[in-house]
Formats: structure tokens, C-alpha cells, sequence
């Protein structure tokens, strides 16, 4: 009795586990088209600039886009993170949340990225004269490509 009782329990812990696979791989379908219609919202202007700032940072601090949406503590890998969330966010029509998902981050660290870079540019941070070189240099690259960019007023700008 006892050994049917086990085998009834070990069907039914089966049947749970392959329900949750099959949530789990619908939960991730969904996901990949919530991220791929967003993306379409997005002008191709904006997506190609976000590219074009991850390209410029991982060259700078000789990174790579991996790390950059890693954990890595890393000062340069932490510098460029930082970078990016706030030009990404300023420089494009993208959300914050958008931007934070390039790099695994929330909407709220972009915020902060964007908060923390103001702060730098009043203390003469090293960070903000890093910023700004980013930022030529993506100016320089947009101008090449014929790109006229996107340029909200942020919070580095007073």
C-alpha cells in the first residue's frame, strides 16, 4: 500500500515539474516578444546610437559588452557601466528601463547613473572628464555616419 502510495506522489511530482517547464518556457517566449516590440518602438536611429555608445566604451576601457552587463565590480568595467547609462538614457529617445536592459540593469540604477553623473560634473570628477571624451567621440561617430542624434536635456546639462 505504502509503495502505490509513493508511486502515486512521484506521478504527481512528475506531472508539477513538466508544468512548470512549460510555464517557464511560455513565461520566457513572452519576454523575447515584450523585448522585441519594444525594441520596434524604438527609432533605428536610437538602437544604432546605444550601439554605438556600447562600441565606443568597450574600446575605451577595453571591456567587452559581456562584462559591461555582467557583475563585474571592476573599475573601468563600473566607470563604462556608468557611462552608458547616462549617455544611453540622454543621448537617445530610449527609457530608462530600455537602456538598463542592455546592460542587465533596472530603470532605477540608469536614474541613478544619470544623477551620479551630474554630481561628478560639480565635484570635477575624473569620471565626467571620462564622460565627455565618450561623448566626443560619439559626436564625431554620429557626425560621420550623417546622424543628427537625439539630445534631451538631461541631467548633465545646466
Amino acid at each position: 500500500m505504502e509503495r502505490k502510495h509513493e508511486k502515486v506522489l512521484l506521478e504527481e511530482i512528475g506531472r508539477l515539474v513538466d508544468d512548470l517547464t512549460q510555464a517557464r518556457s511560455q513565461i520566457s517566449r513572452t519576454i523575447d516578444v515584450s523585448k522585441r516590440s519594444l525594441a520596434k518602438l524604438l527609432p533605428e536611429s536610437d538602437r544604432r546610437t546605444l550601439d554605438i555608445i556600447m562600441n565606443i566604451l568597450v574600446r575605451y576601457y577595453n571591456t567587452s559588452e559581456e562584462q559591461m552587463a555582467g557583475d563585474s565590480k571592476e573599475g573601468g568595467v563600473m566607470r563604462a557601466r556608468r557611462i552608458f547609462g547616462s549617455l544611453g538614457y540622454n543621448r537617445t529617445r530610449a527609457s530608462y528601463a530600455y537602456v538598463g536592459s542592455i546592460i542587465k540593469r533596472d530603470h532605477a540604477s540608469v536614474m541613478n547613473h544619470c544623477k551620479k553623473m551630474a554630481n561628478f560634473r560639480d565635484t570635477n570628477d575624473s569620471l565626467y572628464d571620462e564622460y565627455l571624451e565618450v561623448e566626443a567621440r560619439l559626436d564625431e561617430t554620429l557626425n560621420m555616419l550623417g546622424y543628427i542624434g537625439h539630445k534631451r536635456r538631461d541631467r548633465t546639462d545646466k
